[in-house]
């Protein structure tokens, strides 16, 4: 094959029509650009082998008793020590938790860290190597060892500014020195990027009697790396056998377990599964806009064909195979496409970063996005794939027609005709299912954000304050430290309410603290019910404006010294008191233990997110029961602007204790719908790109077929025939091939409904008023791109059409 033809035919064709070469250009970048930037997510967190030595022989493991779910959970530390020595099919077992600690530094700013707590041959046993200093080493793995850390690259670079004097400096955490031993270099973690990590035994709690001698302490999140040789399935099964075993030998650590039992499932697989559905949803989308924008290219190109046809011809007088002809076409098609190939690049570069922010949503591997070999390798096979496709059309219709001579006013064979037409109809049918599922997306995220969630997100700002556990080992501690910063903050005159509580709405926490209910005077019978219980101040539901509905609030009055009270939410009082006021009625939630006095009731609240339902709440002073960590403040003006003032609040109380995770009310509520409103984003700009797209291909279709027939229409108008007759019969056409696609993509919205509907909240796949105005809307659209050429059309002269001819 003359591949040097073929490249000098593409490069005469950018020549000589610069104008047609930039549409095809831009039109394939769009799409091939789309496609390789959610390539690109695939890629990272799907396709790659885990950057981990030997990746595919990780697996998560879970065994014990198996939970209400129907799957087993975390090992304790008894069973994993149990597991190490039992086990054959597995070379490692490593452990992971993660927790938050006070790093202090002299002359510093105290640090809230997320410290990931893992056994000793962790890193060794992912094939990570620090950069700086060393792992941890076998001979520290018991109680008695030195305290030492290890920091996260991200960590290192920004607290320590990159210094590698840094290994050997001891730093202050849980009210002991730790030594710095080394910095990890800059590569995904498992399973979360924390700052800071730690060997189990440096953790007051992991090596706590009550964790690390309690077989039922099961909260060990594990990892195995198989045996040379063995499988998953084999591995699950001995795994499986070793439980059973254990269930036997300690009865009495497994009380009220009905089976116990083993779950192995490859790493990889655990850190995609939440990513599959959305990443694969989205590439087909993709697939679409790069589909509609392949049919618009045939169609232009196939036009150009025929207004060459003449040429053509002359080249097959003077020799020319069809097989020349036909790479000549290919080549200035590839040409083209490769041209759209560096738009692709170029787009994908400018995505991949806001793509990669919203990915960690889904997956801990997002910060292996990137456009690397294999990203551009994807796009040029598809640029090629691409180049080729959209060739084949015009070229087959290009060699069957240049084996005769055709009058000038023949538009081209009735097959070429019929290729154009299906080609609209797909674009059509395209670009309804993308509107679609955009319109859709547009209503399910308005449902969302207009859910009342029950308090007022605009104007607060919150801090997370975790008050070190060494220096406030108790409530009884921590209330006036709590008391004291309360008391400063309110007496600013920006601020008009604050308060603290275990957590509040939206945050994002898994924080949750359920109690069983029990109504003094109503006797349980069977399973009490559950409850979720919070801790607040008084301030608390005016800084976020929580209604009060009947009886009173919290009042400053209402400490550890008085009469114990609660407050319960609406939704509680309704279930729980339907036949009277709840206000006086006395309740427990420690079996009857103790009881404190319901003196009012609140609003609902949207705790999670705002597709979540109205939980039943109990509210308990916290001066009375229970830990706070949150500080909520109203402010008068613009929240943010109070940050580094309350910070100072904070550090006048205690300059020892940290500030973190300061952000407004109203950007944590944002966030809890960062995922679909990235999702809706993306799919109304593939939707938008799709609209253009087909517009401008039913305008260009028609078109060239009304141009074509120009001899017939000046016939038509000579002989008394009216313009609007002509306008009509265009009109008929082109509203035939629009009215095929809006079949065929109403069809295949209707059969991709149970797909899209998980994405989808307060609105049906299926529902009739949204894709009936994206009919219409389309319909109209796609009438006026047809309308324009057909007005055009009866408007020629009959005198220049028969010249013309």
């Amino acid at each position: 094959m003359d591949w040097l033809g073929m490249w000098k035919d593409g490069i005469r064709v950018v020549r000589r029509s610069p104008g047609f070469a930039a549409a095809i250009i831009i039109t394939l970048g769009l799409g091939i650009g789309a496609n390789s930037a959610i390539f690109s997510l695939i890629n990272g967190v799907l396709i790659q082998p885990l950057p981990y030595s030997s990746g595919s022989e990780l697996v998560r493991l879970r065994a014990g008793p198996v939970g209400a779910g129907g799957t087993p959970g975390n090992l304790s530390p008894l069973e994993l020590v149990d597991l190490r020595e039992r086990s054959r099919s597995l070379d490692a077992v490593l452990e992971y938790h993660t927790m938050f600690f006070n790093l202090l530094e002299t002359d510093r700013e105290p640090e809230r860290v997320q410290v990931g707590v893992v056994s000793w041959n962790f890193f060794q046993t992912l094939g990570v190597d620090p950069v700086v200093g060393r792992a941890f080493s076998e001979d520290e793995d018991h109680l008695d060892a030195e305290p030492v850390l290890i920091l996260g690259y991200d960590y290192w670079l920004s607290r320590f500014g990159g210094d590698p004097d840094v290994v050997g400096r001891s730093v202050e955490m849980n009210n002991r020195p730790h030594r710095i031993v080394g910095v990890l270099p800059p590569v995904p973690t498992y399973p979360n990027q924390n700052q800071v990590w730690m060997p189990w035994y440096a953790c007051p709690f992991r090596s706590a009697d009550s964790w690390h001698l309690n077989r039922q302490a099961r909260s060990l999140h594990t990892v195995g790396r198989l045996a040379d040789g063995v499988d998953v399935a084999a591995a699950e099964a001995e795994i499986d056998r070793i439980a059973q075993d254990l269930r036997a030998e300690f009865p009495d650590d497994y009380p009220g377990v009905d089976r116990v039992s083993a779950d192995l499932l490859p790493l990889k697989e655990e850190l995609t599964t939440g990513a599959q559905g959305p990443l694969l949803t989205l590439m087909a989308m993709s697939v679409l806009v790069l589909l509609i924008g392949c049919a618009n290219v045939a169609n232009l190109t196939l036009a150009r064909v025929s207004r060459r046809q003449g040429d053509l011809v002359v080249q097959s007088a003077l020799g020319a195979s069809h097989g020349r002809i036909v790479r000549q076409l290919i080549g200035e098609s590839l040409v083209l496409s490769l041209g759209g190939a560096v738009v692709a690049v170029a787009i994908a570069f400018g995505a991949v970063g806001l793509l990669a922010d919203w990915a960690q949503a889904l997956s801990p591997r997002f910060n292996e996005i990137s456009v690397d070999g294999w990203v551009l390798a994807f796009t040029a096979l598809i640029s090629v794939a691409v180049g080729v496709g959209v060739a084949a059309g015009p070229a087959l219709f290009s060699t069957r027609d240049v084996t005769t001579l055709r009058e000038r006013s023949s538009s081209g064979s009735r097959a070429s005709q019929r290729f154009r037409s299906g080609l609209v109809v797909v674009q059509v049918a395209i670009a309804f299912v993308l509107l679609s599922g955009s319109a859709l997306m547009v209503r399910s995220m308005s449902n969302r954000l207009n859910v009342d969630p029950g308090f007022d997100v605009e104007d607060v700002l919150t801090l997370t304050i975790d008050l070190d556990w060494a220096a406030y080992p108790s409530r009884a501690e921590a209330v006036p430290f709590y008391r004291d910063l309360l008391t400063r903050i309110e007496e600013r005159s920006q601020v008009e309410a604050a308060g603290v509580a275990s957590d509040f709405p939206m945050s994002g926490s898994t924080f949750q603290s359920q109690r069983n209910l029990s109504i003094e005077g109503r006797p349980v019978d069977g399973q009490p019910p559950t409850i979720n219980a919070r801790f607040v101040s008084p301030g608390y539901f005016d800084a976020i404006q929580i209604p009060l509905v009947r009886g009173r609030a919290f009042e400053r009055s209402d400490d550890a010294q008085s009469e114990a009270v609660v407050l319960l939410s609406q939704a509680a009082s309704v279930r729980h008191f339907s036949n009277g006021d709840p206000i006086g009625q006395r309740i427990s939630t420690d079996g009857g233990q103790s009881w404190a006095t319901i003196v009012g009731v609140v609003g609902d609240v949207r705790q999670a997110d705002f597709e979540s339902g109205l939980n039943e709440e109990i509210y308990f002073p916290f001066e009375q029961t229970g830990f706070v960590r949150r500080l909520l403040v109203r402010a008068a003006g613009d929240p943010g602007e109070l940050a580094r003032a309350l910070t100072e609040d904070v550090y006048s109380v205690d300059p020892n204790q940290p500030v973190s995770f300061v952000q407004t009310l109203e950007d944590a509520a944002s966030a809890r719908v960062a995922s679909p409103r990235t999702i809706t984003t993306l799919l109304s700009l593939f939707a938008l790109v799709a609209l253009v797209t087909a517009a401008f291909g039913i305008l260009s279709v028609v078109a060239f077929t009304t141009s074509q027939r120009r001899h017939e229409i000046g016939v038509r108008l000579a002989l008394g025939g009216e313009r609007r007759d002509v306008v009509l019969m265009v009109l008929t056409r082109g509203l035939t091939m629009i009215g095929a696609g809006l079949v065929v993509g109403c069809a295949v919205t209707l059969t991709l409904s149970e797909a899209l509907s998980g994405f989808l909240f307060g609105v049906s796949a299926s529902d009739p008023a949204t894709l009936g105005g994206v009919a219409l809307g389309l319909l109209a659209i796609a009438t006026v791109a047809t309308w324009l050429p057909a007005w055009r059309g009866s408007t020629v002269s009959p005198v220049d059409a028969f010249k013309a001819d």
